[in-house]
């Protein structure tokens, strides 16, 4: 999921993916990746204020395997410090 994410990223030039953390699941079994965007793409409460932010978090949830590997759907993504 990562290597995806990375190349999509990139080839859009969106930016990079900071950390895959495939063994950072929650109860659900969704995965988390941490990514950093080329330009501003939201706000995070930080210090007793909104800053802008170019750091993101991806969840993804696992839904199987197919011919070209295991296949996760993008639960959602928002902006962090």
């Amino acid at each position: 999921m990562a290597g995806l994410l990375a190349r999509g990223m990139s080839e859009a030039e969106i930016g990079r993916v900071l950390l895959h953390r495939p063994e950072a699941t929650d109860h659900l079994m969704r995965t988390l990746t941490y990514c950093e965007s080329t330009r501003v793409i939201g706000h995070c409460f930080l210090r007793g204020g909104w800053r802008p932010t170019r750091r993101f978090a991806v969840i993804t949830r696992r839904e199987g395997r197919t011919a070209w590997g295991v296949e996760h759907d993008v639960v959602t993504a928002y902006p962090i410090p």
